[in-house]
């Protein structure tokens, strides 16, 4: 049997439309290797009673309470797989600023960094997966909105105290 160009042109198109259509079926159901949430940037209208709009890569039964405070944090700094300087390298590949405080939390059950950035107008929180260090929210810090009660330059003075005190981005 010859194989003349036709057969092999036939063939190339063939395994073309089978790799696309496996590249289609798993974007389709999302198993496509990267699981990175785009990040939430909306703000949330009510306090800290909602529920997450994001989960995390690691999370942990948020039904029983630790028996104190530092027994929960070793529990979670157990179980990150990114430092504190990696999730605020990540925080501020998201929101440009200043890092001014890096906090592990657990967020409704997700074992998660949280990273205040600093800039010059105002400070956000951002959200980073604790064992993956994907971005997961943002939004701007409530306290720093001035709504007449002198609030917002409290979070404005942490990062002028920061800077002023040689505490860097990590750049």
């Amino acid at each position: 049997m010859r194989i003349t160009k036709r057969h092999l042109y036939g063939a190339l198109v063939g395994i073309g439309v089978l790799v696309g259509a496996a590249g289609i079926a798993s974007a389709a159901t999302g198993s496509g290797g990267n699981d990175a949430p785009a990040a939430a940037t909306e703000q949330q209208g009510a306090g800290d009673d909602q529920q997450a709009s994001f989960t995390s890569s690691i999370t942990v039964d948020d039904g029983s309470e630790p028996a104190s405070e530092a027994a929960e944090q070793a529990q979670l700094e157990a179980l990150v797989r990114i430092t504190p300087d990696e999730a605020s390298a990540a925080a501020l590949a998201a929101q440009p600023g200043t890092a001014t405080k890096v906090t592990l939390e657990n967020v409704d059950g997700n074992v998660v960094y949280t990273v205040e950035v600093g800039s010059d107008s105002e400070t956000h929180d951002v959200t980073v997966d604790a064992g993956n260090g994907h971005v997961l929210h943002s939004e701007v810090d409530k306290a720093d909105t001035d709504d007449g009660d002198g609030e917002g330059h409290e979070a404005t003075n942490e990062a002028d105290d920061a800077s002023e005190h040689g505490v860097e981005d990590g750049d």
